[in-house]
C-alpha cells in the first residue's frame, strides 16, 4: 500500500484517502455501484441499489412515453383501438 500511496502522490499528484483506501482481491471490494463475482469465470456484479435505481428510471421513462403517444393521438377512434 505505501509504494502505491508514493506513486499516486509523486509521479500523479494525487491525493490518497488512507482511511478509504486498501489493497484487496477485485471480488472482495465494490466500486461505484459494481463488484467482480468470481464464479467460473469473472462477472460484473451491478449492486441492488443501483438496479433498482434503473428500474425505477425505465418505468418513469415507459410512463412519459406512453403519455406523448397518447397526446399524438388526436382522433377518438385512434385512441379507442390502441
Amino acid at each position: 500500500m505505501a509504494s502505491i500511496t508514493r506513486f499516486l502522490a509523486d509521479t500523479l499528484k494525487l491525493t490518497v484517502n488512507v482511511a478509504k483506501s486498501t489493497v484487496a482481491q477485485p471480488w472482495k471490494r465494490k466500486f461505484l455501484g459494481y463488484s467482480l463475482a468470481w464464479h467460473k469465470a469473472p462477472r460484473l456484479k451491478i449492486a441492488s441499489n443501483s438496479l433498482k435505481r434503473l428500474e425505477e428510471l425505465d418505468g418513469w421513462i415507459r410512463r412519459k412515453l406512453r403519455c406523448i403517444l397518447w397526446r399524438q393521438w388526436k382522433r377518438p377512434y385512434t385512441r379507442a383501438k390502441n
